[in-house]
């Protein structure tokens, strides 16, 4: 169970920490709003973490004597401490965006640690199964298997590039590695440490068969973070084009909330719950 301490009305808290607790659907949530009345709750057992927010808990728990007095919630943000010997972490009151909307977006990102901490017992990522490959082969293989599946009629592939540089016109630029994913907490990468080695890569006959079957089969759905700029790339170096890109997560994200950044990094700490307290 995750404890949650706020004087905010438990609704409101929901309404605008609920894109991170719908990732959460297992997690048992209890919100109180004292301290006494979370003693209480952590005493009847059950809690696996205490997320207190905002200043006025953490003020009655630093006169508890349970976290440093004189430290306000910024400087006390993503360290794990302990309330009556249940794990806690501290962050900003729901109503925070009212005011700087920059540390909203903070406690959006302490709320799925929080919530991590609360399932798994740490605040650290959980990282999967990241593979260098020198060839496409094992991806196409995989989504293959998939698709013989006749239930199946149509697999996301998450697509991303490294580039040396941002002007694909630029004489000394090149792509230097594509990345894959089909499969949750998998990964696989093909990169090359020159330019020479990369325009050879994806001039080969196999590596463009392949390249071309990735980004254009109707039952593979291409997905990407601001994939315009990757797309762009993957073109001016191997002269393929894609005709089954179907999201963008930078665009997504930007319809969903415009006021705040809509990177990888952002996305990852907000929506993954993997990969909450990853760093960038």
């Amino acid at each position: 169970m995750l404890l949650v301490i706020t004087t905010a009305p438990k609704l409101d808290c929901l309404r605008k920490l609920g894109s991170v607790f719908c990732n959460h659907q297992s997690l048992q949530m209890e919100f109180v709003q004292s301290i006494a009345e979370a003693l209480k709750v952590v005493n009847a057992g059950g809690v696996k973490a205490v997320f207190s927010l905002g200043s006025q808990p953490l003020e009655e728990i630093q006169a508890a004597g349970s976290v440093p007095k004189n430290r306000k919630v910024t400087g006390l943000r993503k360290q794990v401490m302990s309330f009556a010997g249940v794990p806690l972490l501290v962050s900003y009151s729901p109503s925070i965006g009212e005011i700087d909307y920059s540390q909203f977006v903070d406690l959006l990102t302490d709320t799925n640690l929080a919530c991590n901490l609360a399932s798994t017992g740490s605040i650290s990522p959980k990282y999967g199964d990241y593979q260098y490959v020198p060839t496409l082969t094992p991806i196409v293989q995989g989504l293959k298997s998939l698709l013989s599946d006749p239930e199946v009629k149509k697999v996301p592939l998450a697509f991303d590039t490294e580039t040396l540089g941002l002007d694909r016109f630029h004489k000394d630029g090149y792509l230097i590695s594509l990345q894959f994913s089909f499969k949750v907490g998998t990964a696989y990468m093909v990169a090359w440490s020159s330019r020479a080695e990369s325009r050879a890569w994806l001039q080969d006959f196999q590596n463009q068969q392949d390249l071309h079957w990735l980004m254009n089969e109707p039952r593979i759905a291409v997905r990407a973070a601001n994939g315009k700029y990757d797309l762009e790339w993957l073109y001016e170096h191997s002269g393929i084009t894609c005709t089954n890109f179907t999201a963008d997560t930078t665009l997504i994200g930007s319809l969903l909330d415009e006021n705040r950044s809509n990177g990888l990094d952002i996305h990852a700490k907000i929506y993954a719950p993997r990969l909450a307290g990853c760093v960038s």
